[in-house]
Order: C-alpha cells, then sequence, then structure tokens
C-alpha cells in the first residue's frame, strides 16, 4: 500500500507540471521591416510582428520586457556590430499577435554591404515562456553608404584684396545613402593648393537631408562667403572648398563610401583696387575764419571691385605736408566702387579755415582711404595737393540812424548798414551791437543790446539790418548810440579797428498823466461833525516810473499814495468848500495833475432844521441851525409818544456860531430832543 501511494503522488505531479507548461506564454518575432534605406551613420525606425503562441498571458504590470535589435554581420548575434534594447509595457493575450517598432542609430564606422538585423523577443528572458528557442528572427538587410563631393564652385564678383565675396558651390551626393540631419562644410583661401597654407578659413553648418543621387546648391542662406585678407598676394590664388569637414570636433559627421572625393580646389585671381584722387576744389573763395565745401573726384584705377566702406580726409596746411596742417577731417564714403570707375564727394565735406590762419597761399589736400582700410597694389598715389589762395574779409559799417524821437522808456527804431570792401564772401553767424552811451566810446555805456545774425556777404557785397530798442528810463539829454560791428571778434578781417560807428541822439521825456476816480461828481453833505471822504486816482506812466501819487485839496497836499492801485482817505473835514484833484509825481519828479475836479461841500443844517449824528468816539451829536444872538430852549424826553408825560429841559452849549450843537452819551436811555426858540 505504501509503495502504491509514492507511485501515485509521482503521477500527480507530472499532470500537474504538464498543466503549468500548457499555460505559459510563447513570444515568437514573425517578420521585420524598416522605414527607409538603412544607411551607415543614419537613424532607421526598425518595425517587428510578434506573436504571443503560448496559452499564457504576459502582464505589464509584474515587470518589464525587454526586446533587442541587432546588427550583425552573420545571422547570429555573435558578428554583432551594434545592439540596441528596447523597454516595452504591455499586456500580451494568448495567441495574440501585436507590433513594435524602434529607433536604430546605424554605426558610422561600418562599410556598406550585406548585414543581418536580428529581432529578439524578451532578449531578457524576463517572461517564462513555453518555447524559449523562437524568440529570434534574424533577416538580411544591406547598408549604404552615401559619398558628399563637391561638383562646382562660383563667387558673385571680382574677387578683391581686402573685399568679401560671395561663393555659390553645388555639391552631390554620389552614394546610395540618406545624409541627414546636419554636417559641416568648410571654405578656405590658400596661396598654394593646399589648406596648410590657407590665409582664410571658415567652417559653417548645412542643415539640410540630401537624397541619394541628387545635387544641392549651397549659396548666401548657408552664410557661404569668403573676406579675403589685405595681406594676400595678388595674382593666382586656391579657393579650397570641403565637405563634411570639421576640424574643430576632429571627426566627420557624415560616414561616406569614399572620403577621398570630398574637397573641391578651384584657382582664383586675386586683384587689388587702387584709389587715386584726380581732382579737389573749394566751392568758394577760401577766407580766414569762414567754412567752405570741397568737391573731390577719386578714381579706381584697377580690376578689383571695392565694396566695404572706407574713409577719405581733407586738410588745411601751409605747407604741402599734412604735418603742419591746421584742419583736417576723417569722413565715411560706402561702397561699392566699380574697377575702372570714379565717385566724386560733393555737398557735404567742409573745411573750417581757422581765422588765425595767415592769408595767401595755403595748400588744399586730400587723402584717399586716409586710414588703410582698402589693401591697394599702390599706396603712393592716395594724395593730391592743391595750392590755394586764402583771403581775409573786411566788415565795416556804412550807417547808421534812428527812425523815430528817442524818448526816455520808450521804443526806438534804429537801422544800419554794413559792407564787405573784400574781395572774399563773408558766410557764418556773429553779433551786431548797438551800445546808449555817455559819450562816444562805450566806456560811457548805459545799456547794450547785442543782435545775433547769420549772414551771407559776397566780396563786395553789404547788408542792412533794422532793430527795435527799449530807450533806458535816463534823464532828457544828449547821448551818444554807437554800432560796433562783429562786436565778439568772430570774423577775422584785415582790419579790426574800423568796426565802430556812432551817432549823436537827444533823448527827450514824457510826463505821467493822473486821472481823478473818486470822488467822481460834486458832493454836498449837511453834517455835525468833520467828515472823510475815499479818494481814487488812475495814473498813465510817461517816461519813468511812478514815485507816487498825491491828492490835493484846495491846491495843497492832504493826503498821498504810493502803490497801485492809487488809493487814500481825505482828512476830516468840516464845514467848508474843498476842491479835491490829483497829482502825479515820477522817479525823476516829473508831474502832472489830473485835468478832473471834485468839488466837496460840507454846512450845517439849516435854520431850525435839526441833525443828529454819530462821531467818531460814538457819541451822539445833535445840531440845529440857529440864528446868532437868539436864545432856543432844548427839551428832552424818553416817551415820545406818552402826552402826559412832560419834556424836559435839556442843557446845550452855548451858541457862538451859526448853529447849536449838543451831545448826548450812547450809554444813556433813548431820548428825544426838540428845540424852540425864545422870544
Amino acid at each position: 500500500m505504501k509503495t502504491l501511494r509514492v507511485q501515485m503522488s509521482f503521477l500527480a505531479l507530472l499532470l500537474n507540471a504538464s498543466s503549468v507548461m500548457a499555460q505559459l506564454p510563447d513570444l515568437a518575432p514573425l517578420s521585420l521591416t524598416w522605414d527607409r534605406v538603412p544607411t551607415a551613420g543614419q537613424t532607421v525606425t526598425v518595425t517587428a510582428a510578434l506573436t504571443n503562441r503560448g496559452d499564457g498571458f504576459v502582464n505589464s504590470g509584474i515587470s518589464d520586457r525587454y526586446d533587442r535589435v541587432t546588427l550583425s554581420t552573420t545571422a547570429t548575434t555573435n558578428g554583432a556590430v551594434g545592439q540596441w534594447d528596447g523597454n516595452f509595457r504591455l499586456n500580451i493575450n494568448p495567441h495574440t499577435a501585436y507590433t513594435l517598432s524602434l529607433a536604430v542609430p546605424l554605426p558610422g564606422n561600418i562599410s556598406a554591404g550585406p548585414y543581418y538585423l536580428i529581432w529578439e523577443a524578451d532578449a531578457r528572458s524576463l517572461v517564462a515562456e513555453g518555447d524559449e528557442t523562437n524568440n529570434a528572427l534574424a533577416v538580411p538587410v544591406n547598408i549604404v553608404l552615401p559619398d558628399l563631393a563637391p561638383l562646382s564652385l562660383t563667387w558673385d564678383r571680382v574677387p578683391t584684396a581686402g573685399q568679401r565675396f560671395v561663393v555659390t558651390v553645388v555639391v552631390t551626393n554620389k552614394g546610395d545613402g540618406l545624409v541627414a540631419p546636419y554636417w559641416y562644410d568648410r571654405i578656405s583661401l590658400s596661396p598654394t593648393p593646399s589648406t596648410n597654407q590657407a590665409v582664410y578659413r571658415r567652417d559653417f553648418q548645412i542643415y539640410r537631408s540630401v537624397q541619394p543621387h541628387t545635387s544641392f546648391t549651397v549659396e548666401v542662406d548657408f552664410g557661404v562667403y569668403l573676406d579675403i585678407p589685405g595681406n594676400v598676394a595678388a595674382g593666382t590664388n586656391y579657393i579650397i572648398y570641403e565637405v563634411d569637414e570639421n576640424a574643430a570636433y576632429s571627426h566627420n559627421y557624415v560616414p561616406e563610401s569614399n572620403e577621398t572625393n570630398n574637397t573641391l580646389v578651384v584657382p582664383v585671381n586675386i586683384v587689388f583696387p587702387d584709389y587715386q584722387p584726380l581732382s579737389v576744389t573749394p566751392d568758394r573763395v577760401p577766407t580766414a575764419g569762414q567754412r567752405f565745401f570741397v568737391t573731390a573726384v577719386v578714381t579706381n584705377q584697377s580690376d578689383g571691385l571695392v565694396t566695404s566702406g572706407s574713409y577719405d580726409r581733407v586738410s588745411l596746411s601751409p605747407t604741402p605736408s599734412t604735418n603742419e596742417a591746421v584742419y583736417r577731417r576723417d569722413f565715411q564714403l560706402i561702397g561699392p566702387v566699380q574697377p575702372h570707375s570714379a565717385y566724386s564727394v560733393a555737398g557735404y565735406v567742409f573745411v573750417d579755415v581757422p581765422g588765425t590762419l595767415a592769408p595767401g597761399i595755403n595748400y588744399l589736400i586730400y587723402e584717399t582711404d586716409s586710414l588703410g582700410h582698402v589693401p591697394e597694389s599702390n599706396e603712393t598715389n592716395n594724395t593730391l595737393v592743391v595750392p590755394i589762395s586764402v583771403g581775409i574779409g573786411e566788415l565795416v559799417p556804412t550807417s547808421l540812424r534812428t527812425n523815430s524821437l528817442a524818448i526816455a522808456g520808450r521804443p526806438l527804431s534804429v537801422s544800419w548798414g554794413v559792407s564787405n570792401p573784400s574781395t572774399n564772401a563773408l558766410i557764418g553767424g556773429w553779433n551786431d551791437q548797438l551800445v546808449l552811451s555817455t559819450n562816444m566810446t562805450t566806456n560811457g555805456a548805459i545799456v547794450v543790446w547785442p543782435y545775433y545774425g547769420s549772414f551771407n556777404v559776397a566780396g563786395g557785397g553789404a547788408y542792412s539790418l533794422t532793430r527795435t530798442v527799449d530807450v533806458p528810463q535816463i534823464r532828457a539829454g544828449d547821448y551818444f548810440l554807437i554800432l560796433q560791428v562783429d562786436a565778439g571778434g568772430v570774423v577775422p578781417e584785415s582790419n579790426e579797428t574800423n568796426n565802430t560807428r556812432s551817432l549823436a541822439i537827444s533823448v527827450t521825456n514824457i510826463p505821467p498823466r493822473v486821472s481823478l476816480l473818486a470822488p467822481t461828481n460834486s458832493i454836498e453833505r449837511k453834517i455835525c461833525v468833520p467828515a472823510s471822504f475815499p479818494l481814487a486816482a488812475k495814473v498813465e506812466m510817461g517816461s519813468y516810473s511812478i514815485r507816487r501819487v498825491e491828492f490835493l485839496t484846495n491846491g495843497v497836499e492832504a493826503t498821498l499814495s504810493a502803490n497801485v492801485p492809487y488809493r487814500a482817505i481825505t482828512p476830516s473835514l468840516a464845514q467848508g468848500v474843498y476842491r479835491i484833484t490829483a497829482q502825479v509825481v515820477d522817479v525823476f519828479d516829473l508831474r502832472a495833475t489830473s485835468p478832473q475836479e471834485a468839488v466837496i461841500t460840507l454846512a450845517w443844517p439849516n435854520l431850525l432844521e435839526l441833525l443828529a449824528e454819530l462821531d467818531r468816539n460814538r457819541d451822539v451829536v445833535c445840531c440845529m441851525g440857529a440864528n446868532v444872538g437868539s436864545n432856543y430852549i432844548v427839551e428832552a424826553t424818553a416817551h415820545f409818544n406818552n402826552s402826559t408825560i412832560p419834556w424836559q429841559p435839556h442843557l446845550t452849549n452855548r451858541v457862538f456860531g451859526p448853529a447849536l450843537v449838543f451831545t448826548n452819551r450812547p450809554t444813556k436811555p433813548q431820548e428825544f430832543y426838540r428845540a424852540r426858540q425864545e422870544p
């Protein structure tokens, strides 16, 4: 019985193992394809069609699974020249087909020819399978290589020393492989066919795809140009174009089937320009202290084209050498200048002749390419020296007059004329100056009026000016108006002592005027106490500023006002007649009286007319017209409407004149007064 049980257990174990094997997955690649011609150094995308032949399920959540692509010289991975693993996490059901893709960067250091692409499913054996022998599929593949070669090289202009020219190159891909995505080409200039002696080289990037057996053009868009050094030898040199050359990284970017045809050497004839000034002339007679403009003609006598800008220089010197130049100026020129052609300079190049330069023969010197920016075949013919006669101008005042009467404090129109008796034109700006003086020299100057102007006075010509000046507030009398031409000494002249002219003038003055504004009419009033009245005047200035306004009462100053508005208050005026006028006084004591007169008449009340007024001390003052020598009784009552209460006698002043006057303090009870004459 015991033996039987052991045999049964072993049988059950075999049955269980068979059941587990029947539930395992089985991954197997069926076919391989790729998206482009496999080219060394390029990336190709390999796509595999696979299936799970087993009964087991592949769970992506349990573990990673790696497939592998191998490029091999044999149908096995033993001849591998490159391997690439891809990590794929996906669920795969039993008996289900699926597709995977992997980007494969093919090595650039392999030869063209037959190889095998091998796809291995579950290359790291992370998935338990029912059959581990069918995980690899090898497919033959032909690896190709491109072959870049420059075919032709041309340029856009005559290659000239010191200038830039643009190169156009045609490059072809002779191979069966695609070229992508970028690489570097190089252009060099050398006196020999070798780059070892190159005087100029430049690498630039080519970013594009080139299909097999096609050509493309490298133009200015790629920045293919040559800056020819100025120290290059004239004559035959060589432009060397190298495809896929990048010495900075010490390797080529593009693997090629033929690395010996990447260079194109083209002979080129380098020429030099040759500038020479032909003429230089001033636009007018050069005059000390003046500016003149220069016209120059310069030729390029060579076969070389000048595209870049350069600088020319104009100088003025008392000798034929620029070492003693008293003026020099560099100015920029913008090219191009064609071979065997000329350019002209006119309208913007000028010379400012110093005022200290001695008249007579001086030298106008024109230097082309003065800063040496343009390499030339002949550097000795760049200077032209032309003798010129420098003159000097002369300004002389010829007239000076006033156009109106000179009145202190008022505008005055003045005209004057100036001539240039020299043969040289005077162009520029300077100051003519008028001076009002107490004598014939500027030592007695009272006021100075400078006038700046821009002038263009031909030789033998003249100009005239009219200006308005404000005569200061001076006393009337005799003065001198002095004209100083070119007062600042800006214009160099042959005679600096004849620039002044004087004119004797008489200055008059105008007195001020005044109008009485208040009171405006005659005033008549009955009063008990003295009264005051507001006063006002309006003033019109004459020649001088106003010092004060005086208000006169009967011709005698009563009060005054010194500030605008001119207002005042009369003193307290008693009974009488007052004639009010205003008088203005200026700083030179010129006076004027208002044509208007106001009359103020102040009188006592009429006979038996009782009047009450409030005095300045707040007393109530009562008065009544009375006959001299008469007796009057003044009675008072606090009960005006009550006839039963008798009126009481009130003590009054004695009557000495035509009025009876008495007072009542405002602090007393209100009272009513009446007066009657006693027989």
